[in-house]
């Protein structure tokens, strides 16, 4: 898993306005974008298949 806006939990999707929104801190983002403090992985089920690349 990537440490990207896309691969977070945070990350919406504004179906209307094709808007991609950081529920964080209420603003415009992209999927590639990097990462953030506020960074949680999208729920993989109990078993994930690989760690998330964070960076160091």
């Amino acid at each position: 898993m990537k440490f990207v806006c896309g691969t977070c939990r945070q990350f919406q999707r504004d179906k209307e306005n094709d808007k991609a929104i950081c529920s964080a801190w209420g603003n415009p983002t992209s999927m590639k974008r990097d990462g953030c403090q506020f960074w949680i992985p999208k729920s993989e089920g109990l078993y994930p298949t690989e760690e998330p690349n964070l960076p160091k």
